[in-house]
This record gives structure tokens, sequence and C-alpha cells, in this order.
């Protein structure tokens, strides 16, 4: 079973998630932050194998607490989520160790 961590700032974008990840049986969602501070504070208690994490979100973002996640917590995978595929978020979510990117407005499948 995978261990998924969801970080969004928007609680109604985590549930959609969440409840997307209920439709798949290998994974289950350990637990949750609505901030980068708040998902490097989880991590500490609530290990996972993935972190899918919104690019914008307030107070340390998504790029710097993937950067710093993947210091941290190196066998720690990290998605990241955005809203636009626009290059530069993109490229800088790869640059700070982000195994890929999805955007939100993607299918299920």
């Amino acid at each position: 079973m995978l261990r998924l961590m969801l970080g969004d700032d928007h609680e109604v974008v985590r549930t959609g998630l969440a409840t997307v990840r209920a439709l798949e049986e290998d994974l289950t969602v350990a637990c949750e932050a609505a901030s980068g501070e708040e998902a490097l504070a989880r991590l500490e208690s609530s290990p996972v194998e993935v972190v899918l994490m919104d690019v914008m979100m307030p107070g340390m973002g998504g790029v710097a607490a993937c950067r710093e996640i993947r210091d941290r917590f190196p066998a720690v995978r990290v998605l990241m989520l955005t809203s636009s595929s626009d290059d530069e978020a993109v490229l800088s979510s790869l640059v700070a160790g982000a195994c890929g990117y999805l955007l939100k407005n993607v299918r299920r499948e």
C-alpha cells in the first residue's frame, strides 16, 4: 500500500483528491497539509512514500517545500500540482527535485 500526503491550501482540492484516491485500492492518504511548513511537520510524524503538492501555497510554497522535502526526506517522491502549464513553475519544480507534475484540470484516468 502506497502512503500519500496531499498538500494543497484549498480543502476542497484535498477532499477531491482524497475522493479520487479512494477509487484506487493500492493508495492510502496518510496525511494532508495546507502549506509547505505543515507538510514538513507532518512528514516528521507520518512517513509517506509520495507527496502530491500544489506549486502555489501560502507561506512556504510548494517549490520551496519540495526542495526541503528532498533534502530532509530523500526517499520521499514529490509530484507537483499546478493549475497552469506555466513552463517556469514546472521547470522550478523539477529543479527543486520533483519527480513530475500534474495539471489540476486533468481527468482521473
